[in-house]
């Protein structure tokens, strides 16, 4: 009996690792919505410029090659093909986008570490109402700090990280 007590708890500990959900990132992890930016450290997103209708932060690819310039205010959902918790948050996630978008803010997934190809897999599987971009080299996710999938950050009209979890943005 203690070793598949033990075996189930090592099984869960190695999951939970291995999605980031346990430990996945330094900010903290509650599904509370904060005013104050969740992560002290990172504050301000990493952006380019002041935009007259927004902030742009980054550009990234569509699986098409098309480049996007990511503008606040934005949710970015940084995700892999692999990570089940980030499929499982889909469907959720799809109805918050809508909500979202409806207050005037922008959705992005960022398909991080993987190739076009992979991207067009999973947009054909999922059917996201979100643009899709390609962070093959994880450089973005890099610059964000990103420590497991899903992460969810929202960044406010003036470039302000206002969210950082791995649990959905419910505040929409």
């Amino acid at each position: 009996m203690k070793k598949v007590l033990y075996t189930t708890v090592l099984a869960v500990t190695v999951l939970a690792a291995g999605c980031g959900w346990w430990g996945g990132s330094s900010s903290s992890r509650t599904s509370t919505y904060e005013a104050e930016p969740a992560n002290p450290s990172r504050a301000t997103a990493p952006r380019a410029v002041q935009a007259s209708n927004g902030v742009n932060l980054f550009r990234l690819p569509m699986p098409d090659g098309q480049p996007v310039t990511v503008k606040t205010p934005a949710i970015l959902f940084f995700y892999t093909s692999w990570c089940g918790y980030c499929k499982q948050a889909m469907p959720e996630f799809k109805q918050i986008t809508n909500r979202a978008r409806n207050q005037g803010w922008r959705v992005y997934g960022i398909q991080v570490g993987e190739s076009a190809v992979q991207a067009n897999a999973f947009i054909n599987q999922y059917q996201p109402n979100f643009p899709v971009l390609v962070d093959q080299q994880s450089r973005v996710a890099r610059t964000y700090q990103i420590k497991g999938y899903p992460t969810f950050i929202v960044v406010d009209a003036d470039g302000n990280i206002t969210y950082d979890r791995h649990e959905l943005p419910r505040m929409f």
